[in-house]
């Protein structure tokens, strides 16, 4: 396998990952803002492990009951 491969794959298991604790911490509108937000942070070419990180910190925020931009 090579790097490229192994670098996906390791993308893929940590988005799966958040995908598991936003199905089971989030109610169901907040699910739909994180999916839509990874979704768009994929397709906006982001790198993988800041994607990762980004993704962490939104997650964390809905799940605190914090909007996207810090105001509560």
């Amino acid at each position: 396998m090579n790097s490229v491969n192994r670098q996906s794959a390791g993308l893929s298991a940590k988005l799966v990952t958040l995908d598991q604790v936003a199905d089971a911490a989030l109610p169901r509108p907040a699910q739909a803002r994180y999916t839509a937000y990874r979704d768009a942070l994929i397709a906006d070419g982001q790198e993988g492990e800041q994607v990762v990180q980004t993704l962490w910190l939104f997650l964390w925020n809905l799940s605190e009951g914090r909007s996207v931009n810090g105001v509560h």
